[in-house]
């Protein structure tokens, strides 16, 4: 699925930098609906309207009528791609994807404005946002990975050894 993603994007930046190649755009579509069946497989229904909403926008948005988009619209669309494989690689590796997720649907929005279409006429947000935070809250709580123990390590807050708090009982006389 991520090498399907990573064909996807070059063929996107293909599409632009060969002036609106659409034989290009066909190949993203066709690597988009292979994404959208790996996902269904593996039951990643949370994933879905993402791979979707990308796949609509290039099929019935640029490719039907063979529209050539401002960089900036195109641009967001490579955002949507991106985010998608970002969870899709941290699915894959175990990692909070999840988190993730209202990222996503907030490039979908920007997506959704930009394009000649209602991308998102039938999805519904809302539910998927419930049910991304009823997964957070049903995700067992991993331990930190290596490199997010690096990156935020715990405060130190060293515990004193039996001498300290012996000196630290001991009361020292007061002169007066």
């Amino acid at each position: 699925t991520l090498v399907e993603l990573g064909k996807a994007q070059t063929r996107t930046v293909d599409f632009y930098r060969k002036g609106w190649s659409f034989f290009d755009l066909e190949g993203v579509v066709a690597t988009l609906e292979n994404v959208n069946g790996a996902l269904t497989v593996v039951d990643a229904s949370e994933l879905l309207p993402m791979v979707n909403t990308a796949l609509r926008y290039a099929r019935e948005d640029l490719l039907a009528a063979k529209r050539e988009p401002p960089v900036g619209e195109l641009e967001k669309f490579a955002d949507v791609l991106t985010l998608l494989e970002a969870c899709i690689s941290a699915k894959l590796q175990g990692d909070d994807y999840l988190s993730l997720l209202p990222t996503g649907i907030d490039k979908l929005r920007e997506l959704d404005q930009a394009s000649h279409l209602d991308l998102l006429d039938s999805i519904d947000l809302e539910a998927l946002e419930s049910e991304i935070e009823a997964k957070k809250k049903a995700m067992p709580r991993l331990p930190p990975s290596l490199y997010q123990r690096l990156r935020h390590p715990p405060a130190h807050n060293p515990q004193p050894t039996s001498a300290q708090n012996h000196q630290q009982s001991t009361v020292s006389p007061v002169s007066l």
